[in-house]
């Protein structure tokens, strides 16, 4: 089985009473970072400050993506899919998946499809253009 990547962090803090533990102790913001980011500031004061004057429920540092092999994570929206179970009887009661919108994700560089790592706006700026640090 592959593992389950970054993204687990937030449903096992959540499965584990961390996030609930945060609140009970009054803490104002969490600073979370990906293993692969060596140059991570932790805690970073002006992104953390800069979220709260915003009043923002989430910030994010992003770099600048010039060129088309820098092979780190983008940042995108993803279409959203929820799997919806028709009542019984419904088209042979089959389990499918309805888009229910777009969300803002980060999109690892190996998992995004190639158009969209070569796709450039007016200008010849990279469409998607914004790392995830």
């Amino acid at each position: 089985q592959a593992p389950v990547g970054n993204g687990a962090f937030f449903e096992a803090t959540m499965e584990a009473g961390v996030l609930a533990d945060f609140k009970c102790r009054s803490a104002g913001a969490l600073c979370v970072c990906t293993v692969e980011n060596l140059l991570c500031k932790v805690g970073d004061p002006a992104l953390i400050g800069h979220s709260e004057y915003l009043k923002a429920d989430s910030g994010i540092k992003l770099a600048y993506r010039s060129d088309v092999i820098t092979p780190l994570d983008l940042f995108m929206s993803r279409s959203r899919t929820r799997q919806v179970h028709p009542t019984h009887g419904a088209h042979g009661g089959a389990v499918g998946e309805v888009d229910s919108g777009m969300v803002a994700s980060v999109v690892g560089y190996d998992e995004a499809p190639a158009r969209h790592l070569h796709e450039t706006v007016d200008g010849g700026e990279l469409r998607f253009c914004h790392l995830d640090l």
